[in-house]
């Protein structure tokens, strides 16, 4: 956004349009997780990671979660190259990827038994599980009217973030399905 309001675009999305095919694919591939179309689209990620990045960043390792949100923010940018659309622009399918996490650990925590503590922390996981079905319910729709690039990327970011979160939950509870 900086960079477009300094080279006269109203909108880093203004600046995008004006730009070749070519340089839309290169910068989806190189540094397509962390462009935005706008302020609001920049505070709206901002707080996704504030919310299910904290919390999960307080239940993982910090390199892990740091690690997880650039393979899910990459891997989410590049979905629509595979399918050769130019790409997308934005960061929401690694939130999207968080949100699922956060949204299969939350619920994988509420079934718990056994709490230890004090105080019930499950009350916060109950809140989370809230927020996670409220972005999983914006995948669903999403999925519905799949029409373009960026669509491709926050539906593979939320089905990328399922699946780890899965494993992920497996593992912080120490649960094996397959003994090999």
């Amino acid at each position: 956004m900086i960079a477009a309001n300094a080279l006269d675009y109203s909108t880093s999305r203004a600046l995008l349009t004006s730009l070749s095919r070519e340089a839309k694919i290169f910068l989806a591939a190189t540094i397509g997780p962390f462009i935005h179309q706008g302020p609001r689209h920049l505070t709206d990620n901002l707080g996704v990671l504030l919310v299910a990045g904290t919390y999960l960043e307080y239940q993982y390792d910090r390199s892990f979660l740091y690690t997880f949100y650039l393979g899910v923010g990459y891997l989410a940018a590049w979905a629509p190259l595979a399918i050769g659309s130019v790409g997308s622009v934005g960061a929401s399918g690694a939130t999207f990827g968080l949100t699922s996490w956060l949204l299969v650990h939350s619920i994988s925590r509420l079934l718990e038994v056994g709490y230890d503590r004090v105080l019930d922390l499950r009350t916060l996981h109950a809140a989370a599980v809230f927020f996670g079905l409220v972005k999983a319910r914006e995948t669903v729709v999403i999925l519905g009217m799949v029409s373009g690039a960026d669509d491709v990327t926050h539906f593979l970011g939320a089905f990328i973030g399922l699946l780890l979160g899965l494993k992920f939950v497996l593992d912080y509870h120490d649960i094996q399905l397959l003994d090999l």
